[in-house]
């Protein structure tokens, strides 16, 4: 299965939108990371993530580490909350949880669809 991704920020309401699917290589993670890094720069302290990995599968090691970073940098510029949606991949929320514990202290919440995110961080 072939990777797509798309990353964007929406400044107004200050959020950062993530929909990846399929299998991400370290190159792929990579690009991941860099256009995250250039995304977040547009939003201000205190903003959200919502990332939809419902048809993501795990990643290498390696690819968590880039991704590993990206969180980090996430947090390092004013992440405060992120809310998830995962469908059925288990083990890549389990994957993208455990790196977010350790870059940002929290768990994401989690949505059945980005509409339903929308809807949680709209609402508190």
């Amino acid at each position: 299965m072939s990777f797509k991704c798309e990353i964007r920020a929406n400044p107004i309401k200050n959020r950062l939108y993530l929909r990846l699917e399929g299998t991400m290589g370290e190159e792929e993670a990579k690009m991941v990371r860099d256009t995250i890094l250039g995304e977040i720069k547009k939003l201000r302290q205190g903003f959200a993530v919502i990332n939809d990995i419902s048809a993501l599968k795990p990643a290498s090691q390696k690819a968590t580490e880039y991704l590993r970073e990206a969180q980090d940098a996430s947090a390092k510029l004013g992440c405060t909350r992120v809310v998830r949606v995962v469908g059925e991949q288990t083990i890549t929320n389990m994957q993208w949880n455990r790196t977010l514990k350790e870059t940002q202290g929290m768990r994401a919440d989690h949505a059945a669809t980005v509409a339903d995110a929308e809807r949680l961080l709209d609402n508190g």
